[in-house]
């Protein structure tokens, strides 16, 4: 993500049968955490604004024969944005 105000939110939801396995915001582990339709990330700073946001998140999708990820949608990502100052 680049620019965004001080508060931000990430919504990522898999689609078409993936499940997320992990992603770089921290070391979560699903099974304990509980999987979810939707997780929601938020994001903020202090002082000093971020000119970047690198994240990655890795879905999978256990199916015996999962489909087409080059012709099926299996990702949804929304960020929304908030100014408080």
């Amino acid at each position: 993500l680049r620019g965004g105000y001080d508060k931000m939110s990430l919504h990522i939801t898999p689609l078409s049968g993936y499940e997320l396995l992990t992603w770089s915001f921290t070391n979560i582990d699903i099974e304990e955490f509980g999987r979810r339709t939707t997780y929601f990330v938020f994001m903020t700073y202090g002082f000093e604004m971020p000119e970047i946001r690198r994240f990655w998140i890795l879905l999978e999708n256990p199916a015996a024969t999962p489909s087409d990820p080059d012709n099926t949608h299996n990702v949804e990502i929304a960020v929304a944005a908030h100014h408080a100052h």
